[in-house]
């Protein structure tokens, strides 16, 4: 995992925990087929990801926004784009070293 090297692992656990409540967020959203929802999440991500050495999430993200801009939304797509997110959130949180 590429940590920067000013972030203490207490604080990069506070992003990730706020990224996997946002993963559900996420999900939720999808369920209810709420591009907006998810396009505000998501942009949100993509903006401050790499901030904390995480820019492979904020690219994560950045595939989700494309998705639901797109005119024809593949809800299944964003679905599994979102279930990605989430496992990749789950597999970062397990690297960080205390």
């Amino acid at each position: 995992m590429e940590q920067s090297a000013d972030l203490k692992p207490e604080r990069l656990k506070k992003y990730l925990d706020r990224r996997f409540v946002d993963g559900e967020a996420l999900g939720n959203a999808a369920v209810n087929r709420d591009g907006s929802e998810i396009r505000e999440i998501s942009h949100r991500i993509k903006g401050n990801a790499a901030l904390y050495g995480f820019a492979d999430l904020g690219l994560l993200s950045g595939r989700i926004v494309r998705e639901v801009e797109r005119s024809s939304v593949d809800w299944i797509q964003v679905e599994n784009l979102i279930s990605d997110f989430k496992n990749h959130v789950r597999a970062k949180l397990s690297e960080i070293k205390f």
